[in-house]
């Protein structure tokens, strides 16, 4: 004799308006959700981009070259450039007496010494010349 197999009853399901109440809030907050990681991809976007575009001020040999110099360091290691690309940069910063200093060098190290061995104005105000 055969013993009656027992089957598991179904479990309790939602009605199925409630599963539809609840697969459209699903739907709706991934909606959400996805329009909000564009906002998000968006404003960081942005904000990377105003960052790439930082660069180092103009220079012009009147104020302290080293206050500059670690300035334009900052920038440099941000971006990443490498020496020939500092030269290039630092070189289309310049303007009037720092111009015509660093004109005259062809690589980057030879600029920075050039503009860093030139009498300039110190801190405090005066002239230095270190070429004394």
């Amino acid at each position: 004799m055969s013993t009656p197999v027992k089957t598991a009853s179904p479990p309790k399901t939602r009605s199925s308006a409630s599963r539809e109440v609840l697969l459209d809030r699903i739907l709706e907050l991934e909606r959400d959700n996805a329009r909000l990681r564009r906002n998000i991809d968006l404003h960081t976007e942005k904000n990377d981009m105003s960052l790439r575009y930082i660069r180092p001020t103009k220079y012009d040999g009147v104020l302290y070259f080293e206050d500059y110099y670690a300035q334009f360091l900052t920038v440099a290691a941000h971006h990443g450039w490498d020496d020939t690309t500092k030269g290039i940069v630092l070189l289309s910063h310049l303007e009037g007496k720092a111009l015509t200093v660093a004109g005259a060098c062809n690589t980057f190290a030879e600029m920075v010494e050039a503009l860093s061995d030139v009498g300039w104005q110190r801190r405090d105000g005066k002239r230095e010349n270190a070429q004394n």
